[in-house]
């Protein structure tokens, strides 16, 4: 398997133990994901990734912070959280670890997308509890494919 430095493999997460996420072993594989959460401080990034993924048919909302994120995920429950790490505030680490503690965030697919893709910077967000590392500009093939396939690479 060849890993551009720009994604890691998805990683798979433990089954969720609440009913609306809950997720069957291998279902995730072979299902596309619809509830996209992108979460960059960046407003014109964040914007703009939305509506591209709206475009491609996905339900997709977005947030500015990770306070503003956490809220926005408990009301719509997405699939996957899109997540800049380097936020003020509340940065994507520790949005990542207090999403991970919400029963609609327990088994999300979380894709760190950010500037930071040293080997350190990816050490981090795979302890951090993130499947996926996409390093910017964004190769939107990268992240269409996780979002098709979670458990392939990128």
């Amino acid at each position: 398997m060849t890993v551009s430095p720009h994604c890691l493999p998805a990683f798979p997460t433990k089954p969720s133990t609440h009913s609306r996420t809950r997720v069957q072993e291998g279902q995730r594989s072979r299902q596309k994901l619809h509830r996209i959460l992108v979460v960059d401080d960046n407003e014109d990034a964040v914007f703009m990734l939305e509506k591209i993924l709206t475009n491609f048919g996905y339900a997709a909302r977005s947030s500015t912070s990770g306070a503003q994120a956490l809220e926005v995920g408990a009301e719509f429950e997405p699939d996957a959280v899109v997540l800049d790490l380097g936020m003020p505030g509340m940065d994507g680490f520790e949005t990542a670890r207090r999403l991970r503690l919400e029963h609609w965030g327990e088994d999300v697919l979380l894709i760190a997308l950010t500037g930071w893709g040293q080997p350190e910077d990816i050490r981090r967000t795979r302890e951090a509890g993130f499947q996926a590392h996409l390093v910017k500009p964004l190769e939107l093939d990268h992240l269409l494919a996780l979002l098709t396939d979670p458990r392939g690479t990128a």
